[in-house]
């Protein structure tokens, strides 16, 4: 069988979730350089002011809580934690305080601890924007989008220009499914900031969730402008070439984001799913090989690697793969799918059909599961079923050619040459290079009594691929 279209890249584009806010104490509080200036001067006049001494009790806090703001945006959360325990601990009413650890919880990852101090500091100042907008990060963290996005209203009603919430509001969104709100929210964080890359890649997110591939790219396109050295944007953007085909381009950034984040095994797995399409099997595999040494948990590089396997006719390997991408990710529809191109190079339909029917519980929607599986059935001579599976999956996919080359075999084989015709018709309108198709055709005109064309097609197959005989189904 050939199986280049059963590699698929990693887990889709990656989206940017909400980035967290921190509050400052007004300048006259604690000084102008503690506040209004970048984040690593901030630290030190914000020490300079508390070693000073002579502070009052809410005056110290407040130093130690915009220290602890300044330690957060330098990446510094454990000391921005010792300083939000101290300013706490001096104003206990202190909601910035709150909102701030609130934030250094959640770099950390310690979302119930979060969550608890954004809480508190909303208890003590109902109309703070960035506790309920850090809250969302926790809820988001915690994969309750419906309360992340209760909370970003509330940061938007409370602060109509921040771009950050509407941004974040716009991630949750597109994690729930929501496309058109989402695509709404990031609009809106772009028309407030023409230059955040963030909401750019991710209103790229939502153009690729409703298959609008030509905007994901453009927008993608911006960002790398604002941004030439985003490896996420690079990896993106191939994503988006991918999905158009164009294998050339996808490599081609997909590198890029290699050479801006080498330890991403991401990357790797996508470029390896790229290069699988394009038949570079070779290259795949070093590039798997690579995801896995990154992360060997990685299922989808597995899953990929089997299919490189596959094509090189590594069957043992394969199929190890496979199993091996099961076994870390059960509801990895990609894995199963490659799994039954083993078993039909193996001739083993009733596997491959178990297999396909694993994607379609997964995901009833699966155009290529549908494909594959009536393509199983009509090796195994049921034609009805096939025949049944193919509707299905023309319907999903109106424009793959290889079900309309497979549903004119089964018909074939049923008697209805004049349905096949149209069906083989069809699938050379829609790929004139597909020899199957051509075959196929072929058959059904020898069924009709019409030689001159049967011998046409026939011909047309043999020289569109003359090292691999097609069979009737489109599998070898």
């Amino acid at each position: 069988m050939k199986t280049k279209r059963w590699a698929m890249l990693a887990g889709g584009i990656m989206l940017v979730g909400l980035l967290l806010l921190v509050i400052r104490a007004a300048a006259e509080d604690v000084g102008e350089t503690c506040v209004n200036v970048s984040d690593n001067v901030a630290v030190a006049a914000c020490t300079r002011a508390i070693r000073s001494g002579g502070h009052n009790a809410h005056r110290l806090a407040a130093l130690y809580g915009n220290r602890c703001a300044a330690y957060i945006n330098n990446g510094k959360s454990d000391e921005a934690l010792s300083d939000c325990n101290q300013a706490i601990q001096l104003d206990p009413k202190n909601a910035v305080a709150y909102a701030n650890r609130c934030a250094a919880h959640i770099n950390k990852g310690e979302t119930d601890d979060a969550l608890s101090d954004c809480n508190q500091a909303i208890q003590l100042d109902s109309k703070n924007a960035t506790a309920f907008h850090n809250r969302a990060a926790g809820y988001s963290a915690k994969g309750n989008y419906d309360r992340a996005i209760a909370d970003l209203d509330h940061a938007i009603q409370l602060d109509p220009n921040n771009e950050i919430s509407y941004n974040g509001r716009c991630a949750a969104r597109i994690k729930k499914g929501e496309t058109d709100q989402a695509l709404s929210d990031c609009n809106q964080a772009i028309r407030l900031d023409p230059k955040n890359a963030i909401a750019l890649r991710n209103r790229a997110t939502g153009y690729f969730a409703k298959g609008d591939y030509d905007s994901a790219i453009g927008d993608l396109d911006q960002v790398i402008q604002l941004d030439p050295t985003n490896a996420m944007a690079f990896y993106n953007r191939g994503f988006g070439y991918a999905a158009k085909s164009d294998y050339d381009r996808a490599i081609g950034d997909l590198s890029q984001a290699i050479k801006f984040d080498p330890k991403n095994a991401t990357s790797y797995t996508g470029r390896c799913a790229a290069r699988i399409k394009k038949g570079d099997i070779d290259q795949a595999l070093s590039d798997c090989n690579q995801a896995i040494q990154l992360d060997p948990k990685n299922a989808v590089a597995y899953a990929n690697r089997c299919a490189a396997h596959i094509n090189k006719g590594e069957t043992d390997q394969a199929l190890s793969d496979c199993n091996q991408a099961i076994l870390l990710d059960p509801k990895n529809t990609i894995a199963f799918h490659n799994r039954a191109a083993w078993y039909f190079a193996k001739g083993d339909y009733d596997r491959a059909i178990g297999d396909l029917g694993q994607v379609l519980q997964l995901d009833p929607k699966n155009a290529m599961a549908f494909n594959g599986r009536g393509l199983g059935y009509a090796a195994k001579g049921d034609y009805d079923r096939a025949i049944g599976d193919l509707d299905q999956a023309i319907q999903l996919d109106p424009k793959n050619a290889t079900s309309y080359a497979g549903r004119c075999a089964a018909l074939i084989d049923r008697g209805e040459a004049d349905q096949a015709l149209n069906d083989c018709n069809k699938a050379i309108q829609l790929d004139p290079k597909n020899a199957v198709a051509y075959a196929n055709r072929c058959a059904a005109l020898i069924n009709k009594g019409e030689t001159d064309q049967a011998l046409s097609d026939c011909n047309k197959a043999i020289l569109l691929d003359p090292k691999n005989r097609p069979t009737r189904f489109g599998y070898e």
